[in-house]
């Protein structure tokens, strides 16, 4: 009878042995490169992790700087738009009243020359040259106080005009301020997604190029900030 199935591979082979062991061998050291791989690879993770969460802790906090700016900004906006409406209504009316005067200088100039015309033909000593002449000096003393007065209002009007102008272009440079704001701040956000996806692709590649985009928005913001464009 058969004792049972003989191996095929003589065990006290020596090259046989030396084969397994060159095999195991390889394998040692194809895992031990592959576990260097790995340490290499986490390694860089966590160095990629540090230099992101720093990046982020600074792009946080000046995109925080950035809203407060902006809201102040926005209400110096806002007040520099009211006084520019509130110069406008004010010098409207002052023109308004400047031409109602005016109209009632013109009146007393007419009255006064018809006055003037009508006296002519009279001799000196009727009644009513000496009632003309205190007519004349009424109406030269109301031509008068509405010439001095209307001064006053187009000086008024003038400086009306000029604080309207200012408050405008104050406005305009305000605007300007908030629009770097904004468009700094959509930078910012975009170098944060950039880091993100640096981060879950483990790219330092990525890592720079969101570096560089953050940059870009801080230049925009602080052009802004100074008023430089």
């Amino acid at each position: 009878m058969s004792d049972g199935p003989k191996s095929i591979l003589p065990l006290d082979n020596p090259d046989l042995a030396d084969e397994i062991e060159s095999i195991l061998e390889r394998y040692d050291a194809k895992r031990r490169a592959e576990d260097a791989v790995e340490k290499e690879l986490a390694a860089r993770k966590e160095e990629l992790t540090g230099r992101v969460s720093v990046a982020a802790i600074a792009l946080t906090m000046l995109m925080s700087f950035l809203g407060f700016a902006r809201a102040e900004r926005q209400e110096a906006s806002d007040n520099a738009k009211t006084d520019a409406l509130q110069a406008k209504a004010d010098s409207e009316a002052d023109w308004a009243y400047y031409q109602t005067r005016s109209a009632e200088r013109a009146s007393y100039r007419l009255a006064d020359e018809t006055l003037l015309r009508d006296t002519a033909r009279l001799a000196e000593t009727d009644p009513r040259v000496r009632d003309a002449e205190v007519h004349h000096a009424q109406y030269a003393t109301r031509i008068s106080a509405i010439d001095h007065g209307n001064r006053r209002v187009f000086y008024s009007i003038q400086d009306l005009v000029r604080a309207r102008v200012l408050k405008t272009r104050e406005v305009k440079r305000l605007d300007t301020m908030i629009d770097r704001y904004d468009i700094g701040t959509r930078v910012l956000t975009l170098a944060l997604v950039l880091l993100s996806v640096a981060l879950l692709a483990n790219r330092r590649s990525l890592f720079w190029i969101a570096l560089a985009v953050a940059l870009f928005g801080a230049a925009i913001a602080v052009a802004g900030y100074f008023s430089l464009f």
